[in-house]
């Protein structure tokens, strides 16, 4: 009877784990984007200027949440769609850094 309570346990423990993870990481991937959308918008607005180095920061903090999220042990479609999320995020702070006004500030 102690044998399969355990599994009955573990069996419910499981899928709990998983949409935990699931929850965190679509978490840290809405936090990212907001993060990186009130950076560019204060940059774009010139509020205040935006060092290269802030933009970098933001670049590499959506590629380990990215290798995170390739790493996870998530459904391909659950991965497919935080990728894209991740992934157009790091396309804006690309095109951020490849604007003439940051050349000028890099060069």
């Amino acid at each position: 009877m102690q044998h399969t309570l355990q599994q009955q346990y573990c069996g419910l423990v499981a899928p709990k784990l998983a949409g935990e993870k699931v929850s965190i990481l679509n978490h840290s991937v809405q936090t990212a984007i907001k993060i990186t959308q009130r950076t560019l918008l204060s940059r774009y607005k010139n509020e205040n200027q935006i060092s290269a180095l802030t933009l970098l920061t933001l670049k590499s903090e959506s590629l380990e949440l990215h290798r995170a999220i390739l790493t996870s042990e998530l459904d391909s479609t659950e991965k497919s769609i935080l990728l894209g999320y991740i992934d157009q995020n790091l396309e804006n702070i690309d095109e951020a850094i490849n604007t003439p006004q940051m050349n000028r500030l890099l060069g």
